[in-house]
């Protein structure tokens, strides 16, 4: 139901170099939310992508000028997290939040993730992903493993899934908690969890299935980006210590 200028969902989806997956994924989008019946909207935020992705954007939205899709593009490459925090401010849903277009989490979890959010009954929904075996999904699985202990240990808060790009939120619940967030990268999805969890805010996992794109060019570099997580958690960890934050109050407001 909308009231006034408000849906029920938005849909943020931060573009980067997504061309091969583009169109065959909004398809599938699209195809579960008028499944669900919602009043909802998509806002595609390309990041200054060199490749045809600007174009695909143009293309889809000129196909298809009777579905509620709006488009953002950037001049300058802003990064994952403050493309993000863009979309969301935009949004004009009471429930938001964003899922990685190559739908590596499919979009047929979308249901279950914003129902819990729609009903009120938790504030935050985090993917927690499995994997099927696959040699081109090792070096992602054994990396989001080993990255998801540290932050559990570093960051003493739940064995949560932070990293994964398939969140979303109760528009009144999170938007204080975004004010606070500071990483405009990767690290984001890191922060806003546990800021999330800080807040008091109730964050539930769903169990998704990650099926890693065989053919996908991964833009992860093992050493450095490890390198680079691992600082971004001990500043971080720095940061809360100096806030105070009890460790505690995240492990008492995660759900299950």
């Amino acid at each position: 139901m909308i009231v006034g200028d408000t849906l029920d969902f938005t849909l943020v989806v931060p573009c980067y170099n997504e061309s091969a997956y583009l169109h065959r994924s909004l398809d599938a989008i699209v195809m579960f939310l008028d499944g669900m019946r919602l009043n909802y909207e998509i806002i595609l935020i390309d990041d200054r992508s060199p490749d045809q992705t600007v174009d695909c954007i143009k293309a889809y939205l000129a196909q298809h000028p009777k579905h509620p899709l709006r488009a953002v593009y950037h001049e300058q490459n802003a990064g994952r997290g403050a493309t993000a925090t863009e979309g969301m401010r935009m949004a004009r849903g009471r429930v938001f939040g964003f899922l990685d277009i190559d739908l590596e989490i499919h979009a047929r979890y979308l249901p279950a993730a914003l129902l819990p959010l729609l009903r009120g009954e938790a504030d935050m929904i985090i993917a927690d992903r499995y994997y099927k075996f696959s040699i081109f999904a090792l070096q992602r699985y054994l990396m989001s493993k080993v990255f998801r202990l540290l932050v559990q240990m570093i960051l003493r808060i739940p064995p949560l899934d932070t990293e994964a790009g398939f969140k979303f939120f109760r528009a009144d619940a999170i938007l204080p908690v975004l004010d606070t967030v500071r990483d405009t990268h990767w690290f984001w999805d890191t922060e806003i969890t546990v800021r999330a969890l800080d807040a008091g805010l109730r964050v539930r996992p769903e169990q998704v299935l990650f099926e890693r794109k065989a053919r996908k060019l991964s833009t992860v570099k093992a050493f450095s980006d490890s390198w680079r997580s691992l600082k971004a958690l001990l500043a971080f960890r720095r940061e809360r210590l100096r806030q105070r934050v009890p460790a505690t109050t995240g492990q008492r407001r995660a759900s299950t």
